[in-house]
């Protein structure tokens, strides 16, 4: 049994305050719980679990991976980043959409915003159109394709236990791979027509330096704040933080391995 996953049970499980919060979070608290235990173990409940939030939102958990993605979002709030506004935020992109729990997390904070997902991976593609349709999520457009410094067809690497891990730069996360299409980021800001991008979120498996080193300065006018989670195993995070620094951001290395770089 993998150890991250029981590190994971034991650090959140034996937290008082990790308990608390999600009696604060979740309707019935006990479908959490019970989802850990059976979602433990690939296969052992094969049937989905859905959770649902005080706030009527309903998360539909197919795998492990997605219940610690919906602690990470909901209940750590890791993309609450310093300096958010109560209000206000327009526009965000997703690359790396997975499930579509990013997206139900930002349309409850800002409930008038549009948000572009990027998801190449079939099956997350189909659990994020579900979270989407679910959750009648207006405004939110799903795209099933990576993103990248070029456009191109690629090949995405499949990690065969983590549904969030799969990867079109290294081929170190397994060995099985697909075809996938693959969208410049310079293409996707064209499409905006000028709007600026209030949130550029990227959780992508280390193609957040291709993404963000082929993004001009001209283009980094229009996006007010970035929020990725870097690959330190894949490059060089220092140069990846001197490289936004010089396209005009102020960037910080938040908590929960999250960096954000807002426009100085």
């Amino acid at each position: 049994m993998p150890s991250f996953r029981l590190d994971w049970i034991s650090s959140t499980l034996c937290n008082r305050q990790d308990w608390r919060d999600e009696h604060r979070v979740l309707q019935t608290p006990w479908r959490f719980y019970f989802a850990v235990a059976v979602k433990l173990i690939p296969g052992l409940w094969p049937w989905p679990i859905t959770l649902e939030l005080k706030t009527g939102a309903k998360i539909r958990v197919d795998e492990f991976m997605t219940l610690c993605i919906y602690h990470e979002l909901f209940v750590e709030e890791v993309y609450e980043i310093p300096g958010l506004p109560d209000d206000g935020l327009q526009l965000a992109i997703d690359v790396g959409a997975n499930s579509g729990l990013f997206a139900l997390w930002f349309k409850q904070r800002f409930p008038n915003a549009r948000v572009l997902c990027f998801e190449p991976f079939p099956t997350n593609y189909e659990r994020l159109c579900h979270t989407i349709a679910t959750n009648n999520l207006d405004n939110v457009d799903a795209y099933q394709a990576a993103v990248g410094g070029t456009a191109r067809e690629d090949r995405l690497h499949i990690h065969p236990k983590n549904v969030g891990g799969h990867s079109i730069v290294t081929d170190s996360v397994g060995e099985d791979s697909i075809a996938v299409e693959v969208r410049a980021i310079a293409d996707v800001i064209a499409t905006l027509d000028g709007q600026a991008v209030d949130y550029f979120k990227l959780d992508c498996e280390g193609a957040e330096r291709e993404i963000l080193e082929a993004t001009t300065p001209e283009q980094a006018k229009h996006i007010n704040r970035v929020v990725y989670e870097p690959s330190p195993e894949l490059y060089d995070v220092n140069l990846l933080e001197t490289h936004l620094s010089n396209l005009g951001y102020t960037v910080k290395r938040e908590a929960h391995s999250i960096t954000s770089a807002q426009r100085a």
